[in-house]
């Protein structure tokens, strides 16, 4: 499959979907589904908002991947950004009061912002 309608593309020189590296393709993948649901990919957490877990490293022995939780606070460590997030008790590993755990940002994905978002939130060309 080619893609482009120039002329190499019409001779079978295009570039094919095999020569899309599978780390990029996965990124775009996830940027069109985060558009598609209304989310901006890169967007900064902010006390208040609600969070998904979208990867955790090494075991996941309470099961946080795919979780979501409330943003309780946040700081930065150097370049890296760490969240604490509240987690709703589950009466198994998170107990009946849930819990708090502090996440790299990275490994997180904006559910649903806080509301209502600061003006200078908006960045035009």
């Amino acid at each position: 499959k080619t893609h482009g309608t120039g002329k190499d593309a019409r001779k079978g020189r295009g570039k094919s979907d095999s020569e899309v590296p599978e780390d990029r393709r996965r990124e775009l993948e996830e940027q069109i589904l985060a558009f598609s649901l209304g989310r901006e990919p890169g967007a900064l957490i902010r006390s208040g908002d609600e969070v998904v877990v979208a990867r955790v490293l090494g075991q996941d022995r309470r099961h946080l991947e795919g979780r979501s939780g409330r943003v309780v606070g946040t700081a930065s460590l150097g370049s890296d950004k760490m969240v604490t997030v509240h987690f709703q008790g589950d009466g198994a590993a998170f107990g009946e009061s849930g819990l708090d755990l502090t996440l790299a940002a990275a490994d997180l994905q904006i559910l649903e912002p806080r509301r209502p978002l600061p003006e200078a939130s908006l960045q035009f060309p």
